[in-house]
């Protein structure tokens, strides 16, 4: 996942949509926090939305301004319009990120995966990021259960688990 400026900076020189990545560059005038490239795969939506916005732009640039020839520098108006239209309180571009690591672990992705289709360099910054749903957390116990014999272990009853009683002695 692309934090904001990767995303907008995003030249289509960096899409290679035979390899299905994005490269989130840091060179020719694009920067990342990290100061290192790393590719991101791109998802089958991913790949159809870029595949239009390329086709119907001559920009270098998928988010082109076309005032100034150079890309889309921020969107927070239209951000906060579109929140405003969906009824969204209290949301910041920055929680597509949070929202995306929470829903790529509840897919199942590993911690190291989801550290690196982030960009970060530690596994403890991608933490952050995921949040651990109910949902999630029932799917990955139900994991235990995959390839063993659904056999049904007999629960005792509260009464039969009481101790017997014992006669006192006078």
């Amino acid at each position: 996942m692309l934090r904001k400026m990767e995303l907008l900076s995003l030249r289509k020189a960096n899409l290679d949509f035979e390899r299905g990545l994005i490269w989130a560059s840091n060179s020719g005038g694009q920067r990342t926090k990290s100061k290192k490239s790393r590719p991101v795969p791109m998802n089958s939506f991913a790949r159809q939305m870029l595949l239009e916005l390329c086709r119907v732009s001559e920009s270098e640039y998928v988010f082109p301004n076309e005032e100034t020839g150079s890309y889309i520098k921020d969107v927070k108006t239209g951000f906060s319009s579109a929140c405003r239209d969906a009824k969204i309180k209290d949301f910041r571009f920055h929680d597509l990120r949070r929202t995306g690591a929470t829903r790529l672990g509840e897919g199942g992705a590993d911690a190291f995966y989801i550290t690196a289709i982030l960009g970060h360099s530690d596994v403890n910054t991608s933490q952050v990021y995921t949040i651990a749903t109910n949902e999630g957390l029932r799917r990955a116990m139900e994991s235990l259960t995959r390839g063993r014999g659904q056999t049904v272990t007999e629960v005792p009853t509260n009464e039969e688990r009481l101790p017997e009683p014992v006669a006192a002695s006078a």
